[in-house]
């Protein structure tokens, strides 16, 4: 797991450039995420309505890829609007960035 925290924090330092967000750790969180998303996602809806949606895998696995993919510089970009707006705080953008993310993501 320590991909993700790695892929966690390229995507929320305001200092990354967007073409260090493809990289293994980033890639292999994204395929993670996924994957579990659509397990959790075909349980949840088999449990709930008692039916299985085999059919829908693909359309489940594609919709949460693109939603990671777009995700990671949807961040990083919130992390430079953040830095530019608190005048080049890094400190004070790294603690929005924690609580938006890592209190409410990463709980435990």
């Amino acid at each position: 797991m320590d991909y993700c925290s790695r892929a966690y924090l390229l995507g929320t330092n305001p200092s990354t450039s967007f073409s260090d967000l493809v990289c293994v750790d980033v890639i292999v969180s994204i395929l993670y995420h996924t994957i579990i998303y659509t397990i959790v996602t075909v349980l949840f809806y088999y449990f709930w309505f008692h039916k299985c949606i085999v059919p829908a895998i693909p359309i489940l696995f594609f919709f949460f890829l693109l939603i990671m993919t777009l995700g990671y510089p949807a961040r990083l970009a919130r992390a430079k609007s953040l830095l530019a707006a608190s005048h080049n705080n890094l400190h004070r953008t790294q603690s929005i960035m924690d609580n938006a993310y890592a209190t409410w993501y990463f709980i435990g």
